[in-house]
């Protein structure tokens, strides 16, 4: 519907009591005469391209049980606080209120109290809200799903958010700019209260003074927890077996320390399981554990393990894993020895970084059968090689490929023109001190996605690039330490 005026809309009866135009494509302001609607009850016209204030009749709409205006995020939506506080005092039927990317800057967060204490649903991502949390938010007894992220609250989370007990889903991940906190008394009466809970998302709310023992206080029925950057330190628990319904788990970015329990295996409902970045004292993961945690996890889509200490682990030990996976993720584990040689197993592999490893070997033929490919990094594997045929089949088969990163992988035998068939669709090439020599294949330059092309300490690398019908897109161009000449006129050159 990209080419209906909004206004159109006013021209649909008086009678309607839902209207549903999710993802229509309809841009330009929201009209300004919906109190024509005051039988409306169901209203949703989220993922559009509408921008400018919200109009201010709006608040007419008593009827409304739902309102969804999120994710208009091309020009923004905006919000008063005048328009605000009379939308929410009229509507007293309301359950759901989505307003995601709604700019609310000048909203006061306690003006939420205004809201109807029916309200069981409310979210507000990414609203550019500011302050602190209101503390009565227990008013709101019938709430199952909030989600305050990515905004800019700060201090404590209140006390009372222990009371309602109905929450199925909480979500105050993100609010970085002054971060929120979460004490321990608080945080154990906040999960042994909501025994509803299926989602938890606290990312960057700072738990410094939370035990890790606490987690096992929240729902068994848990199936989603991400708890990623949020200071937690010390063992992980040893009982997480009580999750068996847990799909999505993220305790990155944290301080963990020792080895990843064995019971992490029982979690045979995960899909996505992160890790990494535990870097202060750093987990650790033995062959035992890591074997049979993979081959029980047959639903694991996502792994993400940076910076587990893996460097007992023998690399055919990740031939385990599920052929399901779509993203393996082992910067720095310490792993070492021959990469494995049966990758083609993992057919729906499309992120894969096992960089800063000391993998060995040739990276193996089969590679260029893996088609979903979107994104390589096998850097810094300092005695990794690529055969010229290999590289061929890669660069040939890997149609979706985005970025391919080889830095100081050894390639030395690779005709550079071989890359003359790379997907239209790359964005990043980094070959820095890879050995490549002879003439560069110009037509690199000219990818139309291209963004990042890194051919450093490549000093035998010969070739020009032309002048003009370059890239659009291209930001960086960094050809130090080659033989290569080029004149942009710009400074794209590093």
């Amino acid at each position: 519907m990209s080419l209906v005026a909004p206004d159109s809309l006013m021209n649909l009866s008086s009678s309607l009591s839902s209207l549903i135009l999710y993802s229509c494509h309809l841009q330009g302001k929201l009209p300004s005469s919906m109190r024509k609607f005051k039988h409306l009850q169901y209203l949703n016209l989220g993922d559009n391209s509408f921008s400018g204030p919200i109009p201010y009749d709006f608040e007419q709409l008593t009827e409304l049980v739902s309102l969804v205006l999120s994710r208009n995020e091309s020009n923004y939506l905006s919000l008063e606080p005048t328009s605000f506080d009379k939308l929410v005092q009229n509507q007293t039927q309301l359950r759901e209120l989505q307003l995601s990317f709604v700019n609310m800057s000048l909203v006061g967060p306690h003006s939420l109290m205004n809201l109807s204490s029916s309200l069981s649903s409310l979210t507000l991502y990414s609203c550019h809200l500011q302050g602190k949390l209101p503390s009565s938010m227990r008013k709101f007894k019938h709430l199952q799903y909030l989600d305050l992220g990515d905004n800019s609250f700060s201090g404590p989370i209140p006390y009372d958010f222990e009371q309602l007990t109905e929450l199925v889903s909480l979500v105050l991940s993100r609010n970085e700019s002054n971060y929120l906190s979460l004490e321990p008394t608080s945080f154990d009466k906040l999960v042994q209260n909501q025994t509803q809970l299926r989602e938890l998302q606290l990312s960057f709310v700072n738990m410094s003074l939370v035990g890790p023992h606490s987690l096992m206080n929240l729902s068994s029925s848990l199936s989603s927890l991400t708890l990623y950057s949020c200071h937690l330190q010390g063992k992980l628990p040893s009982s997480m077996r009580k999750f068996k319904h847990l799909q999505y788990l993220n305790l990155g970015d944290n301080s963990f320390s020792g080895p990843i329990p064995y019971d992490f295996e029982q979690l045979t409902e995960l899909v996505s399981l992160v890790l990494s970045r535990n870097e202060n004292d750093y987990l650790s993961l033995e062959p035992t554990s890591f074997d049979k945690l993979v081959q029980n996890q047959t639903q694991l889509r996502e792994l993400q393990l940076s910076s587990v200490d893996m460097s007992l682990v023998a690399p055919n030990f990740l031939m385990n894993l599920s052929s399901s996976l779509s993203s393996l993720t082992l910067y720095s584990c310490g792993l070492q020895g021959k990469f494995p040689s049966l990758m083609t197993k993992f057919k729906h592999l499309q992120y894969l970084d096992p960089r800063y490893n000391n993998l060995t070997g040739s990276i193996p033929y089969e590679f260029g059968q893996l088609s979903e490919l979107v994104s390589i990094d096998l850097s810094f594997n300092d005695c990794l090689s690529v055969e010229p045929n290999s590289f061929g089949k890669i660069v040939q088969n890997l149609t979706k490929l985005r970025v391919l990163r080889l830095g100081y992988v050894n390639m030395d035998l690779v005709i550079p023109n071989s890359l003359a068939n790379s997907s239209s669709s790359l964005s990043a090439l980094a070959l820095w001190g890879c050995g490549l020599q002879r003439k560069f294949p110009d037509n690199i330059f000219l990818l139309p996605n291209l963004q990042v092309l890194d051919l450093t300490y490549n000093d035998f690398l010969t070739g020009s690039f032309p002048s003009s019908n370059v890239s659009n897109e291209l930001w960086l161009l960094g050809l130090s330490h080659t033989r290569i000449s080029v004149d942009l006129g710009n400074d794209l050159l590093i």
